[in-house]
């Protein structure tokens, strides 16, 4: 006989205490895609990490109050694989999911690393981090007092997004911008030219006052996170983010409208004395909510927030997704994805 706890009535309230389920379609999936569990398994040792104590992990779906679907795939299997896992089926009213997608069409209730603002629903979603940031062993805290010789520094693509482009025209003597599009894809590059590339991008972040993190393919970035992990202040710059609710964003980062670009060296140097403390601040807040100890807290108390308010008809849902679809983006990303889908669902199996 178990026993739940709960807080008087407010507008979100959660369990004091509850169980959470964490699987993947690709358990189910009659087609393999690479690192299909990366995500799963990362979420999965956090809620054994887990400092908080307060809820606990069950491989009994039929016993959680929350069964997240955390997934590395795209937003195709999101609506055909997860909505036809038996799980779902059977737990519906329980079931989120957790996704780093960087073009997500929600189709389930759950928490999304790069939802644009015109999409955010806060009665079916909460934005989102990446949980690849914990086994990234390069990205590691620097120390607050080391020398600072840029002001803002970027590496990364510049050809991923017109945002990111611009980022090749600004000038100050103390910037260091360097673009990595013609090492994509990195998975694919030696080992030694990965190596050099990991070194210097955790050096170059090491030494400045600021790194930029602008949009990417998505409108979140990866690197906000890697930065917040080293104790760097985020220069955001992505009109459509959504900051996930929790942390105090404005002690730790900035954010530069994007048609603001041009003004990213005036405005920075303006803010170079804060750097330091809000880099600390931007560390600490890494560490109460995105670090392998919290993660599984925050996000089991983000889901039993949406319990409370999760449309339950339907067709609420469908209108909504259906108003996403008439972006172009959108719609392009999900017919893509879904003749994928049925091309290997259609493609006959090789006898063994």
């Amino acid at each position: 006989v178990s026993i739940r706890l709960f807080f008087a009535h407010s507008p979100s309230r959660s369990p004091l205490m509850a169980s959470a389920h964490i699987l993947s379609v690709a358990d189910e999936s009659p087609t393999a895609w690479p690192y299909a569990f990366d995500e799963r398994d990362r979420l999965q040792r956090s809620a054994h990490l887990d400092r908080f104590g307060v809820h606990t992990y069950t491989d009994d779906p039929s016993s959680a109050d929350v069964i997240l679907f955390v997934e590395n795939c795209n937003t195709t299997r999101h609506f055909w694989e997860a909505r036809q896992h038996p799980v779902y089926q059977a737990h519906r009213d329980r079931c989120f999911l957790f996704s780093r997608n960087d073009l997500p069409i929600p189709f389930l209730p759950g928490i999304y690393a790069s939802i644009p603002r015109r999409w955010y629903d806060p009665t079916r979603m909460r934005s989102g981090f990446y949980l690849d940031v914990f086994d990234k062993d390069f990205i590691h805290e620097a120390p607050p007092d080391l020398n600072r010789k840029y002001l803002y520094s970027f590496i990364g693509q510049l050809s991923t997004d017109p945002i990111r482009a611009a980022l090749a025209d600004l000038s100050h003597p103390d910037q260091f911008v360097f673009d990595t599009s013609s090492y994509w894809p990195y998975a694919d590059l030696p080992d030694t030219t990965r190596l050099a590339l990991e070194t210097q991008y955790t050096e170059v972040a090491a030494h400045s006052r600021f790194v930029l993190c602008p949009r990417g393919l998505g409108v979140s970035s990866i690197r906000l996170f890697e930065m917040m992990r080293m104790g760097r202040p985020p220069v955001i710059i992505s009109d459509e983010w959504v900051p996930p609710e929790g942390p105090d964003w404005d002690t730790f980062c900035l954010r530069v409208p994007e048609r603001h670009i041009d003004r990213i060296p005036m405005l920075l140097e303006a803010r170079a004395d804060e750097a330091v403390n809000m880099g600390r601040a931007a560390r600490a807040a890494w560490e109460d909510w995105f670090s392998p100890e919290t993660t599984f807290h925050r996000v089991v108390e983000w889901c039993l927030d949406l319990r409370s308010t999760v449309p339950t008809s339907k067709w609420t849902t469908s209108l909504r997704v259906a108003q996403q679809l008439t972006d172009p983006t959108s719609l392009r990303s999900f017919l893509r994805t879904t003749a994928d889908h049925v091309a290997h669902r259609l493609r006959p199996v090789t006898p063994s």
